[in-house]
């Protein structure tokens, strides 16, 4: 599982089902990369796609529970490798290196 999707992993638990094309535009890429992230976190179970019952034409994408458990299990991994790389630095100074990357990543 690569970071991009384990971030769409995050935005389904913590915004619960969403439209595929939604996923697309909140990743700023393709519908079709999309759909390749989305057949490998499908095929290892992690979510799951479901025909918008108002619109057939669409599918929505959900969270599964192996996938709540990946999502945990991958979090974990990113804690204790932020943990191992960011090691030399206070907690004052990890909170503002956070500051100052989400600044750096803002929108204008």
């Amino acid at each position: 599982m690569n970071m991009k999707q384990v971030w769409m992993l995050s935005q389904l638990r913590d915004q619960g089902e969403l439209p595929q094309t939604t996923l697309c535009d909140m990743m700023m890429t393709t519908p079709n990369t999309v759909v390749t992230w989305l057949n490998e976190l499908e095929d290892a179970g992690f979510v799951s796609r479901n025909r918008d019952p108002d619109d057939r034409r669409k599918h929505n994408v959900a969270l599964t529970e192996k996938g709540h458990a990946a999502l945990e299990k991958a979090e974990t991994e990113l804690r204790r490798l932020e943990d191992e790389t960011l090691s030399n630095l206070t907690a004052d100074e990890r909170g503002q290196l956070r500051k100052l990357l989400a600044k750096a990543l803002e929108d204008e």
